[in-house]
């Protein structure tokens, strides 16, 4: 399971996203879309171990980034 709580990531001084809540369970997908600009690939890096301004990001109950 991939959960994320509460997650703000931020690049430099610029705040990218803000409050992401997401729970994947196993077997389950999820996509991410919106615009361009709009931080997917930020927050896909952050999943992935770009540390988190704040929150919590645990995947298959290990706690990883931002904990």
């Amino acid at each position: 399971m991939l959960s994320l709580a509460g997650v703000h990531v931020s690049i430099g001084h610029i705040a990218i996203r803000h409050g992401i809540n997401l729970d994947v369970h196993t077997s389950e997908s999820a996509g991410l879309i919106g615009r361009s600009g709009a931080g997917n690939t930020t927050l896909a890096r952050t999943i992935i171990g770009l540390p988190s301004t704040s929150g919590r990001l645990d995947f298959e109950q290990k706690p990883s980034v931002g904990s």
